[in-house]
C-alpha cells in the first residue's frame, strides 16, 4: 500500500516507505531506496523526511557522505519545530560539521531540544553549562539538565550526576546519590 501511495506523491508513505526500507521492515534493507524516498518526501516539506535525508547525508547512507547537504536538511526540518533536527543542528554547530563551529549556537539549538524532552539535547546541554561553552557556566542549570536525561536513562548523563553530587557541583554533596547514579550508568 505504502509503495502504491508513495509512487502518487503523497510525503507522508515516501517518508514511511523510506523508513521501511531503511530498516529492513517489510521490504529488502535498501538504503539507497530509503534515501530516495525520503529526498521526494523531503522536498514536499515532510520533517520527518528531511531529518532522515539529513542523517542520511550525514553518515552516507544510500547517499555520497556531504555535511553540508546534512546540515542542508537538518536546518529544514528544524525550521517545522522537528526536535531531532534541533538537536542534530546542535551537534553540527558544537562540532563544526557541515558549517562553522558556533557553541552559542549548538546550546540555542539545544535548549530547544531540552525543554522538549530530548535526553541527547539535555545530557549536552548539561555538559555545555557545566563547562561554560556556548553558554555562561551555570553548574545548576547543569545539574538540572543531566537529572533530566538521567532519569531518562541516559547513561553519560546519569554518570555526570553522579559525579556532580559526589563533587557537590550545582547540588549538595551526597554519596549516597552520587553512589545510586553511578551505579545506574
Amino acid at each position: 500500500w505504502y509503495t502504491l501511495a508513495a509512487e502518487k506523491g503523497d510525503m507522508y508513505a515516501q517518508c514511511n516507505l523510506g523508513a521501511m526500507c531503511r530498516r529492513g521492515e517489510g521490504v529488502e534493507k535498501d538504503l539507497v531506496q530509503a534515501a530516495h524516498w525520503f529526498k521526494k518526501a523531503a522536498v514536499q516539506g515532510n520533517d520527518g523526511a528531511q531529518y532522515f535525508l539529513g542523517f542520511a547525508y550525514y553518515y552516507g547512507e544510500g547517499v555520497e557522505k556531504d555535511l553540508k547537504r546534512s546540515v542542508h536538511w537538518f536546518r529544514k526540518a528544524a525550521e517545522q519545530g522537528s526536535i531531532e533536527g534541533w538537536y542534530s543542528l546542535g551537534v553540527a554547530c558544537q562540532n563544526g560539521e557541515g558549517l562553522k563551529k558556533n557553541l552559542n549556537a549548538a546550546a540555542r539549538w539545544y535548549t530547544l531540544a531540552a525543554e522538549k524532552g530530548d535526553m541527547y539535547a539535555q545530557c549536552n546541554l548539561g555538559d555545555m553549562c557545566r563547562r561554560g561553552e556556548g553558554v555562561e557556566k551555570n553548574l545548576v542549570q547543569a545539574a538540572h539538565w543531566f537529572k533530566k536525561a538521567a532519569e531518562q536513562d541516559d547513561l553519560n548523563a546519569q554518570y555526570n550526576l553522579g559525579d556532580m553530587y559526589y563533587k557537590g557541583e550545582g547540588v549538595e554533596k551526597d554519596l549516597a546519590r552520587a553512589a545510586h547514579w553511578y551505579t545506574k550508568a
